[in-house]
């Protein structure tokens, strides 16, 4: 009796290792895929990184022994220098696509 109950248990776990591992495993269609795919997860795990480290430092500065009138103006020049950088990023971006796009239309037409 006790062995028929341990190879019943014995083979639930298995099929619950093989059905996890079938929930995990993905199948893609192309490499292309899949490389957009692990591309995907990288940018999410920046993002949460980043939000992560963007709110830990807020509340770090919420909670400085500082009143608050300091507190609000060093956040408000934080975020504005923030702004300010992301505005030249983006912008910097849009010219280098602009000019990779340039060059792929060139190599096309030639």
């Amino acid at each position: 009796m006790h062995e028929r109950a341990l190879s019943v248990n014995v083979g639930l776990c298995l099929a619950n290792v093989e059905s996890d591992d079938m929930m995990n495993s993905r199948i893609y269609y192309s490499q292309e895929a899949e490389q957009q795919a692990k591309r995907q997860q990288a940018l999410a795990v920046l993002i949460f990184t980043a939000a992560g480290v963007t709110l830990g430092a807020v509340f770090a500065l919420l909670f400085a022994p500082r009143n608050g009138e300091q507190i609000r103006r060093e956040l408000s020049s934080t975020f504005n220098e923030s702004a300010d950088a992301t505005n030249d990023a983006l912008h910097r971006l849009e010219n280098d696509f602009s000019k990779l796009r340039q060059q792929v239309e060139d190599r096309v037409h030639s």
